[in-house]
């Protein structure tokens, strides 16, 4: 049966009085069963049991008797005999008795085993074996009425005449008492359920009919009572269940309701509320406040306006709250009060605050941005007009050799280190100052309500001094420095003109050895118009004719034979004279226009070397060597350049050396093997230019698949006069020459260098002390004069 129709049985208050009855009728009834019928089924059990044990003693009693008869003689023993079978046979009426002869077998009844030959004889063995008397538990014999009996049996020997006597029980006796004792039992608990039934029946029927009354009544009360509650559910679905705080204030000022959602908003219940209700104004953010109190005092806050707070949330979070009144009005617009409803905006001012701080932060660093450090700079600018004496500085700062931990570490440590740089600044700065990465490894200071120059200065310094320390980067350790351009304001025009004067002198620190400080002037700005003005006059000199080169001859040593050229580039420019490489080279670099001037010296020295080998001038292996830059060198598309002008001049692979400076083989130490290799497979010549000047170790030139170093000037020019120099030289090319590379020393310009290199075993020297550099004329009279040094020669501008 069902849990649930179990209960609904249960709940019948008829049922419930009769329960008591019938469950002691059962009891009564298990009682008789389990209890007493077992022990009244044991008594006639029993009984029967001695009445079979009192017929055989009987029985026997009576052989005793007539045998003492015939002991005494008054009777013979045949006689005797006979008698006592008649005499056991004419007994009264009991359990079945046999008699049986050892001689002749059974004499009298149906003993067990009849039916077998042997049957008696075997239980007058029995009867032997067990002295004078026995029982037989489960026995069979044949009955008066020829039916098989079983059951116990007893039997005892009567010696003097050889006789065995026994009665059996039969079990199918003991089965009929216990059938007809069932019977009456059952007759009596079947009275009795009756007699216990009729009061119970009709108990039970008067309970019905109060009960089908009592539920006509209980349904109709009930209707009434679901009508009213699904009236109310409605109206609290509607109050209680809405997202928002909704409250009603009466025109006493008393708080008439207060919807749950305010223990989810407040983490205080409506209850809370009830017993106080200016409770609100005890947990509105300090800073919100007065201008909550003052809203609430006008009409805007009866009439439908909005007004955002903050509220202390019971958790002590913070929490924004939007709310919005109207009045309320009964009938005949009679006035109930306010009814306000307050909504959680928490996560949309969350979002807008972050959205705010995406459009001026930066996403990495978390500094100000470009466009919130110039609003900064603007508003230091405008106080700058109203206060007198008020200072304020403007850093521009730029890490150096950056790229060189990108490249080496990989971009994740370069952002990490973008990180740690921008920690180390505000730890340096005030509170009121604004820090902000302008981009890429830029960051811009504004340095605020500054006491006098210097300060800014300090600042400055302080800044210098934390970002030169190491950087521990997990498991990498970086070094890097920075440099600086400052300027002060107050100052005329844009914000944005003081961020890029600050640029300038900025730049001016890192061209004057990085890590440096520049305070900016006017003169930088006309320099930086100059430079612009030179970049579109590189421009135009490209397009005509004021590029051309000058060849620096090379010499092996020790035989001073003439081994080739370098060829240097020059700018006849119009208005400022002959330009020297280091006066226009780093705007070509900075301005892109570096590939294109770079394939426009290997196109000329190319093709100048193919007229001098096409007219048999000089030796057959003579060589140019051309400087490159790393941006060319790393330019994707070199390699097929080189092989197209090769193919195109006719010259020889082995022919063209390309000269890479130490430093930017450095910066581009990650993709440099890989890029000269594929420029090294065409056959050219690989050399570092510059060797010694730079920060390079033996074990990153192995990197490199070059073939020769160029020992710097200034190495060479102290090589006859300082023995540190001198070692420092040996070193150079005793371990060059280890790794199967050649040296080759620029700037010789006294005997006394050439012969030091000469003790060193260095291959090639160039310098003014063999020729000063050569247009193509004099280069082609030089190869027509041959091998030596130019007595004549007077020092040029160095190659």
């Amino acid at each position: 049966m069902p849990k649930s129709a179990f209960k609904k049985l249960l709940d019948n208050l008829a049922l419930r009085r009769a329960l008591p009855a019938i469950l002691a009728a059962l009891l009564l009834g298990l009682c008789l069963f389990l209890l007493i019928l077992p022990a009244v089924e044991s008594q006639f059990s029993a009984q029967d049991r001695d009445a079979a044990r009192k017929r055989v003693d009987r029985a026997w009693g009576l052989l005793e008797a007539l045998n003492r008869e015939a002991s005494s003689g008054r009777m013979s023993g045949d006689r005797a005999r006979a008698a006592a079978i008649s005499a056991l046979g004419a007994l009264p009426r009991g359990p079945d008795l046999w008699v049986a002869e050892r001689s002749k077998g059974l004499l009298l009844g149906s003993a067990p085993g009849a039916g077998d030959p042997d049957g008696p004889a075997g239980l007058m063995a029995e009867a032997a074996r067990t002295s004078q008397s026995g029982v037989l538990e489960a026995a069979r014999w044949t009955g008066p009425d020829g039916e098989p009996e079983t059951g116990p049996l007893y039997f005892k020997a009567f010696r003097p005449w050889g006789w065995v006597l026994g009665a059996g029980v039969p079990d199918s006796l003991s089965q009929a008492r216990s059938a007809s004792l069932r019977t009456r039992l059952s007759l009596i608990l079947a009275a009795i359920f009756c007699l216990a039934g009729l009061p119970a029946a009709f108990v039970i029927r008067k309970d019905i009919r109060s009960e089908k009354k009592r539920s006509r009544i209980q349904r109709g009360r009930e209707n009434l009572i679901k009508a009213m509650a699904e009236s109310e559910e409605r109206y609290r679905t509607v109050a209680d269940f809405t997202h928002d705080w909704e409250t009603w204030r009466g025109p006493d000022e008393t708080m008439r309701y207060c919807s749950p959602s305010c223990q989810r908003i407040t983490g205080y219940p409506p209850e809370k509320y009830f017993e106080d209700p200016g409770f609100l104004d005890k947990i509105i953010h300090p800073e919100d406040l007065e201008a909550w109190r003052v809203f609430m005092a006008s009409d805007q806050a009866k009439q439908g306006e909005t007004f955002d707070f903050r509220i202390i949330h019971r958790t002590g979070q913070t929490r924004w709250l939007s709310q919005v009144g109207q009045r309320v009005y009964g009938r005949g617009k009679r006035p109930l009060g306010v009814r306000y409803s307050r909504q959680d905006i928490t996560e949309r001012k969350v979002l807008e605050e972050h959205l705010r701080h995406q459009a001026f932060h930066d996403a990495l660093t978390s500094l100000a941005n470009r466009t919130l450090s110039l609003d900064r700079i603007r508003q230091a600018m405008e106080r700058a007009k109203r206060r007198e004496r008020h200072c304020f500085a403007v850093v521009f700062m730029d890490l150096d050799r950056f790229k060189a931990i990108n490249d080496s570490l990989g971009h994740r440590y370069g952002d990490m280190v973008l990180m740690e740089t921008a920690r180390r600044i505000l730890n340096c700065v005030r509170s009121l100052d604004t820090v902000s990465r302008y981009g890429g490894d830029e960051f811009v200071l504004l340095l605020d309500e500054l006491s006098s120059p210097a300060e800014a200065i300090r600042i400055v310094r302080r800044i210098r001094d934390s970002v030169a320390e190491p950087y521990v980067l997990d498991d990498k350790e970086a070094l890097t420095s920075a440099s600086f351009g400052v300027v002060f304001g107050p100052a005329l025009g844009r914000a944005e003109d003081l961020v890029q004067d600050a640029g300038t002198a900025m730049h001016r620190a890192k061209d004057s050895g990085r890590n440096r400080i520049k305070v900016f002037n006017s003169r930088m700005r006309a320099d930086t118009v100059g430079q612009t003005i030179l970049e579109k006059d590189l421009e135009r000199a490209m397009r005509g004719e004021e590029l051309f080169l000058l060849y620096q001859p090379i010499f092996s040593l020790p035989s001073s034979d003439l081994a080739g050229f370098e060829a240097l580039i020059r700018w006849r420019h119009p208005k400022r004279g002959v330009l020297e490489p280091d006066q226009f080279i780093p705007l070509a670099e900075e301005s892109g226009l570096i590939n294109e001037l770079g394939l426009w010296v290997l196109k000329r020295a190319l093709s100048t070397l193919a007229s001098w080998q096409n007219s048999g001038r000089g030796p057959k292996d003579l060589f140019v060597s051309v400087n490159i830059s790393g941006r060319q060198l790393f330019h994707s598309g070199l390699p097929e350049k080189l092989a197209s002008l090769l193919a195109e001049t006719g010259i020889r692979p082995q022919c063209l050396r390309l000269e890479l400076s130490e430093s930017a083989a450095m910066e581009n130490v990650k993709a440099g093997p890989s890029m000269l290799s594929k420029t090294g497979a065409l056959g050219v010549h690989l050399s570092i230019d510059d060797f010694g000047a730079g920060h390079s170790s033996f074990a990153q030139i192995l990197r490199l698949p070059v073939n020769a170093l160029k020992m710097d000037r200034s190495i060479v020019s102290r090589i006859d006069k300082d023995p540190k120099s001198m070692d420092l030289a040996r070193a150079v090319v005793a371990m060059a020459h280890s790794l199967g590379l050649i040296v080759v020393a620029e700037g010789v310009e006294q005997e006394g260098q050439l012969s030091r290199l000469k003790d060193l075993k260095c291959e090639s020297a160039q310098g003014s002390y063999f020729h000063r550099p050569l247009d193509q004329a004099e280069a082609e009279a030089l190869l027509g004069e041959g091998p030596g040094p130019d007595d004549q020669a007077r020092p040029g501008p160095g190659c």
